[in-house]
């Protein structure tokens, strides 16, 4: 497929966004975790050419507040939260407008073991 021009907009943000819902442009990169893409309104394309680089949430913590039972319950969540339920809990904030710290609370009730 070729497509025609090229217009430089925000690296995810509001403005590639807005472009591609009014059809000003056909294809953005935007975050795979943008809630309009569980909405169905985006539709998240594959990338058989690794052309952009994996954005994998990663838990960083200050070294001073660290201790085992913190690195286990952070490697339990890394382990348990796939970029599905990463979307799905986004949606659940910013779409359904839930409030964040129950979403997390009942992921993690029902994930993290």
């Amino acid at each position: 497929m070729v497509f025609g021009d090229f217009r430089e907009l925000d690296a995810g943000g509001p403005l590639t966004l807005k472009a591609l819902q009014n059809g000003q442009i056909d294809v953005g990169n935007i975050f795979s975790t943008d809630p309009h893409v569980a909405s169905g309104e985006l539709v998240a394309l594959e990338d058989p050419e690794a052309l952009f680089a994996a954005q994998n949430v990663v838990p960083l913590v200050r070294t001073a507040v660290v201790d085992d039972d913190l690195k286990s319950t952070l490697n339990a969540v890394s382990a348990a939260l796939t970029q599905e339920e990463l979307l799905e809990l986004v949606n659940q904030v910013v779409t359904e407008k839930q409030d964040p710290a129950d979403v997390a609370a009942d992921w993690v009730e029902e994930y993290v073991k």
